[in-house]
């Protein structure tokens, strides 16, 4: 690509789907492997640092107007690139056409006190999913301004939700992740904007608190 970064695709033939990553040119050298495992599930494997790797699963998940039974082999898939690899650190980050919304009792950790709006039944789908693998829904930790949250916008731009989602398998997130947010000044054309989580790989990080 022009200036050198790189960019790993699975998908597209059907206009509204496919998922990848454009990976930057200072770190390209860190990547280990990608793997596309369908055009809603992909996985990109790099070297944080000389102890450990992390995996970046990429996901783009059926909308409302598909059924559960879609739902759920979408879940399975990324359970299945998951297991396929042990890197210590694991993000699963993308679109997951569902609201979690505000913390519920019994959610435990999986959901910190910043969510946006209220849960709807694929939110529910997905809490269960995160807790079921020990995940961290980092959206929902740090405080931000509401304009700050919803990631979607309707086309008559009266409905905005927060239903693109940065996860991770820390008990502690603090400890890789710094921040996530919104960026609201890119204009990428989309329904969507873009999230931003901003990572610590310092690796002398003791691992009893990852």
């Amino acid at each position: 690509m022009q200036g050198g970064h790189t960019l790993y695709t699975i998908g597209g033939d059907v206009p509204q789907r496919g998922v990848g990553f454009l990976v930057h040119r200072k770190v390209k050298d860190k990547i280990i492997k990608f793997e596309g495992l369908n055009d809603r599930v992909a996985s990109l494997t790099m070297k944080v640092n000389n102890q450990y790797q992390m995996q970046i699963v990429q996901v783009y998940a059926p909308t409302t107007t598909h059924s559960d039974e879609e739902v759920e082999e979408f879940y399975e898939d990324i359970t299945s690139v998951m297991e396929r690899n042990k890197s210590f650190y694991k993000i699963i980050m993308g679109d997951f056409n569902a609201k979690v919304g505000r913390h519920e009792q019994g959610d435990g950790k999986t959901t910190g006190e910043q969510g946006l709006g209220e849960r709807n039944e694929r939110g529910e789908r997905l809490v269960q999913f995160a807790t079921s693998k020990n995940l961290k829904i980092t959206n929902t930790y740090f405080e931000k301004k509401s304009s700050r949250k919803w990631t979607w916008r309707s086309p008559n731009g009266e409905t905005k939700n927060q239903i693109d989602f940065i996860m991770t398998n820390k008990k502690d997130i603090n400890h890789i992740i710094l921040n996530t947010e919104v960026i609201q000044r890119l204009n990428t054309g989309s329904d969507h904007r873009l999230v931003r989580s901003t990572i610590r790989t310092n690796h002398r990080l003791e691992r009893s608190k990852m």
